[in-house]
């Protein structure tokens, strides 16, 4: 139990244990936690590329120093420092301080057993946070997945409508060739009756002329007898 305590207390980059004043844990977006001097050794143009998950995050303006702290995972390094900076002596002493009667309970107690609960207590509140962790990253992993079926359908309503729009397009061509290959033959068919027309004419204006000069002929004959 204190072991799997001290993997979840130490960076997992470094492998030194986070604390409040050099290596102070800091929570990237994808959830996973590493130390300051990591977090700065991972910054490349402002954008930190997570060990762990691969998943890229922008830093902030100020900097990578500025991203959130686990505050969750320093109040753990917190109670697990005080949990062995304290003396037994200077435990007992402030324990009688405050309440005297606590002299007759630490008979029954030992410190070494006090200590052992507070560091089962840290243990177990590791494993919460790395359980919190995990419905986070299943929150993420719901969210990419989704957002890459909403992808997969929008390519294919895209790839769909281009087909369409390809077989329309031919259909079009198509209507427009045979559109102009019928109007040629009506053009052409309308030329060659103008052209009937015009020859009609031209004969029946040279039969008139003709007709009139034999009559007009005939008028001067008479006359003349």
């Amino acid at each position: 139990m204190a072991e799997d305590l001290q993997r979840i207390l130490e960076c997992p980059m470094c492998f030194e244990f986070y604390d409040s004043n050099k290596r102070v844990p800091k929570l990237l977006q994808c959830q996973h936690t590493f130390c300051l001097p990591c977090i700065l050794r991972l910054e490349k143009g402002h954008v930190i590329t997570c060990p762990q998950c691969r998943k890229d995050q922008a830093c902030p303006q100020a900097g990578a120093s500025k991203i959130a702290n686990n505050f969750t995972m320093l109040a753990l390094v917190d109670v697990h420092q005080k949990s062995f900076t304290n003396s037994p002596s200077e435990r007992a002493a402030g324990e009688q301080e405050i309440n005297p009667q606590l002299k007759v309970q630490q008979t029954k107690v030992q410190t070494p057993q006090i200590s052992e609960n507070v560091r089962n207590a840290i243990a177990i509140l590791a494993q919460k946070l790395q359980e919190r962790s995990n419905v986070m990253k299943n929150f993420d992993n719901k969210e990419q997945k989704t957002r890459e079926s909403f992808l997969g359908v929008k390519k294919d309503i895209e790839a769909s409508f281009d087909a369409r729009i390809k077989d329309l397009t031919a259909r079009k061509n198509t209507l427009i060739k045979q559109l102009g290959e019928i109007g040629k033959e009506e053009i052409s068919f309308i030329q060659t009756q103008r052209s009937s027309a015009l020859q009609y004419l031209k004969k029946f204006q040279d039969d008139f002329l003709r007709m009139k000069q034999i009559f007009q002929s005939g008028s001067l004959q008479v006359k003349c007898n």
